[in-house]
């Protein structure tokens, strides 16, 4: 009997242990243990520390990197990895939703094709043939795929409504979801030390790439009024981008410079979440889902956020947090006071967190049904 092969395509660098390399490390666990094979195709080799844990999953890694290789390259590499190992299901990841990949995967003889889509997509009024011809190349995709992810309701809902001629039928929920053993309550001061934090400071913190969509201005904009109404506060800022320097800049501009640390890119998140009392997630853009939301809750931590695209779905308002309007820099303020100055109230948050974190957003529960997913679509295809 042929050994089942998956082999999973993501155009993506992993270089640390995020939620995407998780969601793949665990995913090759379990396939497995059913006895299929998992091949990994990322942009560029893993440092050795992760590259031990993929190869502890059973994975084998694959690199194609397609900005060196450039787009002709890259789909004739990828062209012959589908004819050598002819897989039974391929799927895609952070790709852009319309590309050629499926095509061809297709054209190197797998039809099984999956796309998870992590991304929202705005409407936008178009002209009578250009809507036409989307609901042409949308008929094409529907004879090419197998399967949409959506990793929110917000991502699904905008998918259908953009891809008119796609089987609305073909396109799933299953929420993104994070490894619940590696995110806990488990409040540790240790790392207050590290960062010269006053033990009896509070710590707001946001958690993001450092750009504009990111909303991170709002959260400085609201800090004097925090700081008025309650001096102890530390506001730690991790991540990095492009508007890093600015937003230092304007550190400088408010008077805050001495009260907020920019600890740049960090791979202990979970210890970082751990000496936080309040998360904010300040965003501007319409979020596809929100995953350093869900670590939060995860820690037990009350999340302050836009409410904007996907995040409504991961924090429920007045239960696991607060949600504010977006560009509302006052709205941050009064919701950040309101915990700070209630301890019950961020407990009672931080408990509900968890409990919303364990019964959605779980990763073992999300690996299951995306292996379910897979099973079901090798059976519709068993007697073609």
């Amino acid at each position: 009997m042929k050994q089942i092969t998956v082999i999973n395509i993501l155009d993506y660098n992993p270089n640390k242990l995020g939620g995407t390399e998780e969601y793949t490390i665990r995913l090759s666990q379990r396939l497995k243990e059913k006895g299929w094979k998992s091949i990994l195709v990322y942009s560029e080799m893993p440092p050795e520390n992760l590259y031990r844990l993929f190869e502890e999953s059973g994975a084998e890694l694959v690199v194609l990197n397609r900005q060196r290789l450039g787009n002709l390259r890259y789909h004739w590499e990828l062209f012959k990895l589908i004819r050598k190992d002819r897989p039974d299901i391929v799927h895609t990841i952070h790709f852009p939703f319309y590309n050629l990949i499926p095509l061809i995967i297709r054209l190197a003889g797998s039809k099984n094709i999956f796309i998870s889509e992590w991304t929202t997509e705005s409407l936008k009024r178009q002209a009578l043939i250009k809507k036409c011809l989307n609901i042409l190349r949308n008929r094409l995709y529907n004879i090419l795929i197998a399967r949409v992810i959506a990793i929110s309701r917000c991502v699904l809902k905008n998918r259908i409504a953009y891809s008119v001629g796609i089987d609305s039928k073909k396109m799933v929920l299953i929420y993104g979801s994070i490894n619940l053993e590696r995110f806990l309550p488990k409040r540790d001061p240790s790392l207050k030390k590290e960062l010269n934090i006053p033990e009896e400071n509070y710590v707001i913190t946001a958690i993001s790439h450092l750009v504009e969509i990111k909303g991170m201005d709002y959260l400085l904009y609201a800090t004097p009024e925090i700081l008025m109404a309650i001096p102890n506060v530390t506001f730690l800022i991790v991540g990095y981008g492009k508007e890093k320097e600015r937003l230092m800049r304007l550190t400088e501009e408010l008077n805050i410079k001495d009260r907020v640390i920019f600890t740049g890119t960090r791979s202990d998140t979970e210890r970082i979440l751990n000496i936080t009392d309040i998360f904010v997630m300040p965003s501007i853009c319409e979020e596809a889902f929100g995953f350093v939301g869900v670590e939060a809750m995860a820690c037990g931590v009350p999340v302050v956020a836009s409410c904007i695209g996907g995040i409504p779905e991961v924090v429920e308002n007045e239960t696991t947090g607060i949600l504010v309007p977006p560009r509302d820099a006052p709205a941050i303020t009064q919701a950040c006071i309101k915990l700070l100055k209630d301890q019950n109230l961020r407990e009672k948050m931080g408990e509900a967190g968890r409990k919303r974190a364990e019964e959605l957003f779980d990763l073992n529960q999300m690996v299951n049904k995306i292996i379910d997913l897979y099973e079901r679509s090798l059976e519709c295809y068993k007697g073609e």
